[in-house]
């Protein structure tokens, strides 16, 4: 993914992913009904329920308990729960842990403090063949310094080391000190747990100290109490632990970020032969993420990708296999599915089996279950047809649908295919190279899940794609009158609906309201010299935020339409408005500010950059919002400044755009199955998945006006507690028990009910959906750069690009 593509992505999350066609009816011999692979069963049990926690300001704070933090081994799991009142003050804590075997579980209370008094959390936990061994932190106050009302409290913190049955009983508990191993106590530096790791009946600590001598071992204790030798796996030491644990028979991983390095290393080290094999982020199976977050188990070492399921790696041979399919297994999981640990939620069993401790929200209640995998005898799957469906790059927040589907349906499944799978760290563009290939050879997804990258116009006159409309017409409830009018008809080609987004955000130019209402409305040209004519000292957009590169994707791709006819695939860039683009972009450094050569970010002046909006030495920020609160989002950048957003530069005075954030379904027109694939898209379409998005607007009528109303109700509710002198959360902050305490700052824009009509004003009528194809693009820029470079004018490469585009876009249809 390019950076332009990467960064309206992330902003835009942050802000805020013909009749029917002859195959419809087909009398043709459907395919063969197959089963799928990679299946695994699992039974979950419930732990605890409680309701759900919500971090805003939007309703008054009653205090909550939750599922705070779990661990897993072998032996069983472990998760503690913590109760917190209105005041924000721990009043409970308590440690629950079991086995695998279906046993009732144990629940541990621990004593917690007074607020006035101290506060107590828990380092580090895990589950031993015994029980469970817990690191207590407990902080309390020991006396007084000073007198009277300046007196200040005396704290004394303490880590002890405790110790449960199975059954509950208490097996002892101890001060975790350096004297417990044998070490002498320093008077200054920390000395703490990080991790607890449990092996047979042994107990191994990763330490928290200043001293590297320790924090490259796992000091370890008996199951009596005593020192054993310790497990050096880093011999100068580690200054953060990021991953450790143990896994097949005599194997110890471990990742630690390296400061000295700047980069995060890692290592299996062989405990029977003291064999050790180092990995990098590049090396290591399965790439970045599964760097940060591999498992194990007694059969070896696991990695897990939430959009795909469970690999078992092979570091000697730097390879992952997939073992267990989410998709195929029926399983909804995601990463807001974890029940926070600092690493993944699971655990290999013998056999290849896993064990799980995850969460689910609904309806207002929150769930935390124990689910047990194991691999599924094929012999008892039972053949369906398969639908497949395909996504063109990264896709999330399906899988609840997929699975609704899935068990619904006796006689079809989905089979999920992700060609982001054929991406490397070296080629991000080889799965929409195969996609391509696959399209054209005419292997084609019954339903394609497209991203903003995926022109579908390239194939609409090959007749891959079926027009949506014809589905829309025969349903009777996911009809063509519920979706907003702007969004079908941009996202028409000569009248006929290919495909269809889930949701949308919006782009545009975010400044102070004053100010940028003067850049609204405006041609290329004309915005050009609004900006030429600013004082010296004042800019446009803050110098170094965009690179020309950048500069060149955005005004091209938002106004995209303006010079390409996606439909009928022709162009015309040889125009005063594209002259007037290249001339204005030439005017924009040629790198960012990040991009400089010496660019010293730690002694940057970061202050005054911020403070350029407020001082009026900017004026706006290219940027966008998915949600009715996109205003008070962006008041990080602009403080109490009233902002609006209005249309980038644009040959018809119309530069709002519109992106998918996330889904966009196309059926082919050739499917054997595409009535039933519709009855799978349009999932996606109802009142209750449009009103449930995590992100972006919902692109229904009755769930936009349901998300308006929503807004206007959490504002009214603000306003009346603010009356009161709650003032407004702008951010959360994480005392030493771990408890998150609201901070209150008025220093920061707040939503109004006028900014949400503004809002739903933009939503309603934006008519211009953002453009992508890089194909397009490299001609641009590199007839461009000649133009940059003075080697030749304007109209000389204008020409050039129009003509060399034609051929691009001919060569695709």
């Amino acid at each position: 993914m390019n950076k332009f593509t990467r960064a309206l992505s992330l902003a835009l999350a942050a802000v805020t992913a013909a009749g029917c066609l002859a195959a419809c009816g087909s009398k043709t011999k459907l395919p063969d009904k197959q089963t799928v692979d990679h299946v695994y069963r699992y039974e979950s049990t419930v732990l605890a329920t409680y309701d759900e926690v919500k971090w805003d300001d939007s309703t008054e704070f009653k205090g909550y308990t939750q599922v705070e933090d779990s661990a897993l081994s072998e032996n069983g799991y472990v998760y503690r729960t913590t109760s917190v009142d209105k005041d924000y003050n721990t009043t409970a804590t308590s440690l629950t842990f079991g086995k695998f075997d279906g046993s009732a579980p144990a629940e541990i209370a621990l004593d917690v403090p007074k607020s006035e008094e101290g506060w107590l959390y828990v380092a580090g936990q895990t589950v031993t063949p015994r029980g469970v061994a817990a690191a207590v932190v407990r902080t309390e106050v020991v006396g007084k310094q000073g007198e009277g009302d300046t007196a200040e409290p005396i704290y004394e913190t303490k880590t002890v080391l405790v110790q449960y049955g199975f059954d509950g009983k208490l097996l002892g508990e101890t001060e975790f000190t350096p004297e417990l191993f044998g070490l002498k106590a320093s008077e200054d530096g920390p000395f703490g747990v990080q991790k607890i790791l449990s092996k047979g009946d042994d107990l191994y600590f990763a330490v928290d100290s200043d001293d590297p001598t320790v924090t490259g071992k796992l000091l370890c204790l008996d199951a009596s109490g005593k020192a054993k030798e310790p497990v050096v796996f880093a011999e100068n030491g580690v200054d953060y632990i990021q991953s450790i644990f143990f896994f097949g028979a005599d194997k110890l991983f471990f990742s630690y970020y390296d400061e000295n390095a700047g980069e995060p290393f890692g290592a299996v080290l062989d405990l029977a032969t003291g064999e050790r094999i180092d990995i990098t982020r590049s090396t290591f199976p399965g790439g970045y993420s599964a760097f940060y977050e591999p498992f194990g188990g007694a059969d070896g070492m696991y990695t897990d990708d939430s959009s795909t399921g469970i690999y078992k790696l092979d570091l000697a041979t730097g390879t992952q296999t997939l073992l267990l399919d989410y998709i195929n297994s029926d399983v909804i999981y995601n990463a807001s599915n974890m029940v926070y640990s600092g690493s993944k939620p699971f655990v290999g069993l013998s056999g290849d089996r896993f064990a799980a401790l995850l969460t689910t929200t609904k309806n207002g209640k929150t769930t935390t279950s124990l689910t047990l995998f194991e691999p599924a005898d094929p012999a008892t799957l039972v053949p369906k047809r398969l639908i497949t469906v395909a996504s063109a790059g990264y896709a999330y927040n399906f899988q609840e649908q997929v699975v609704e589907f899935n068990l619904s349906s006796d006689e079809y499944r989905i089979k999920y295919v992700n060609y982001a799978d054929y991406n490397t760290s070296e080629d991000y563009t080889l799965g929409e190279k195969q996609l391509n290939s696959d399209l054209l050879a005419g292997n084609i997804p019954d339903v394609l899940i497209s991203d903003g990258q995926f022109q579908a116009a390239k194939y609409v006159n090959k007749g891959i794609f079926a027009d949506l409309y014809g589905y829309m017409d025969k349903d009777g409830e996911v009809t063509r009158d519920i979706f907003l009018p702007n969004i079908l008809a941009a996202c028409e080609q000569n009248g006929k609906l290919y495909e269809l987004p889930s949701s949308f955000g919006v782009f545009g130019m975010m400044g102070e309201k004053s100010k940028i209402a003067e850049f609204d409305n405006l041609t290329i040209r004309e915005f050009a010299e609004k900006v030429a004519a600013l004082p010296e000292d004042v800019s446009f957009i803050r110098p170094g935020d965009y690179s020309r590169e950048e500069m060149l994707r955005v005004l091209l791709f938002i106004n995209y339409s303006d010079y390409v006819n996606v439909a009928d695939g022709t162009c015309d860039f040889d125009n005063d408005e594209f002259r007037a683009m290249l001339e204005f972009i030439k005017t924009v450094p040629e790198k960012s500010r990040w991009e400089e050569d010496g660019f010293d970010a730690e002694n940057y002046d970061w202050e005054a950059y911020d403070n350029m909006y407020k001082e009026g030495k900017a004026i706006a920020e290219i940027s966008g919002f998915g949600s009715f609160f996109g205003f008070e989002d962006m008041a990080y950048t602009f403080g109490k400044l009233e902002t609006d957003l209005v249309g980038l530069p644009s040959k018809d005075r119309n530069g709002y755009a519109f992106t998918t954030t996330n889904l966009q379904f196309l059926i082919s027109a050739k499917s054997p199955f595409a009535d039933e694939a519709w009855k799978f898209v349009r999932l996606f379409f109802t009142d209750g998945a449009q009103t449930s998005l995590e992100y972006g607007f919902p692109v229904t009528k009755t769930a936009l006006d349901k998300a308006k109303q929503a807004a206007l109700d959490t504002i009214a509710s603000r306003n009346a507690e603010d009356e009161e002198g709650t003032g407004e959360i702008s951010a959360w902050m994480s005392s030493g028990d771990g408890v998150a305490r609201p901070i209150y700052d008025n220093g920061r824009r707040k939503e109004t009910a006028e900014d949400v009509e503004r809002i739903y004003t933009i939503a309603t009528s934006v008519s211009k959906r953002l453009g992508y194809d890089e194909s397009v693009y490299n001609v641009i820029s590199e007839e461009a750069s000649a133009y940059f470079a003075g080697e030749k004018s304007v109209d000389e490469v204008t020409k050039l690009i129009n003509n060399r585009v034609s051929i691009v876009l001919s060569e695709t249809r």
